[in-house]
């Protein structure tokens, strides 16, 4: 859609028309102005609105992080935690102040249970190939009970 410029000659195009360059042009710097305008004050509402509610924030997060790395919600992990009766899949230990972390097989992404951090930690390094479970079993029947080392006091 056109329309003559009488006062100078020009034959224009309509300029809210999408296809033309000057308005899209003007429209982004339009854009990108109300956006400078009122970040800082968006910004300082949210900083404001974790600082007073840190749990609910926290608890968001993770939801969240549930759903984009294992495709599980909230009630998915309580039916597992509840399936393990709130232990450890390996140890059995009660987890002190803190979730049990998520156990799945990298390659297929399927969740074999919950466990500890050390749990976790330890299987991680296993299953990487960063140690071997012969060389630890060989280990332990060398050494079954440890050696008992004695602190020496200290000096004051």
């Amino acid at each position: 859609m056109a329309y003559k410029d009488y006062q100078y000659g020009l034959e224009l195009a309509c300029f809210k028309n999408a296809n033309n360059p000057i308005w899209r042009e003007n429209r982004r710097k339009s854009r990108k102005r109300s956006y400078y305008k009122y970040h800082h004050k968006n910004l300082e509402k949210a900083k404001l609105y974790r600082k007073n509610n840190k749990e609910k924030v926290k608890m968001t997060n993770w939801k969240a992080r549930l759903k984009y790395r294992f495709g599980i919600n909230e009630k998915d992990y309580n039916l597992i935690l509840k399936k393990q009766k709130g232990r450890c899949a390996i140890c059995k230990k009660l987890p002190l102040n803190q979730r049990l972390d998520i156990d799945h097989n990298h390659t297929t992404g399927i969740i074999r249970g919950l466990l500890c951090r050390g749990c976790n930690r330890f299987l991680g390094l296993l299953e990487n190939g960063r140690y071997d479970t012969k060389v630890i079993n060989a280990y332990f029947k060398k050494n079954p009970l440890g050696r008992k080392v004695k602190a020496e006091p200290r000096k004051s």
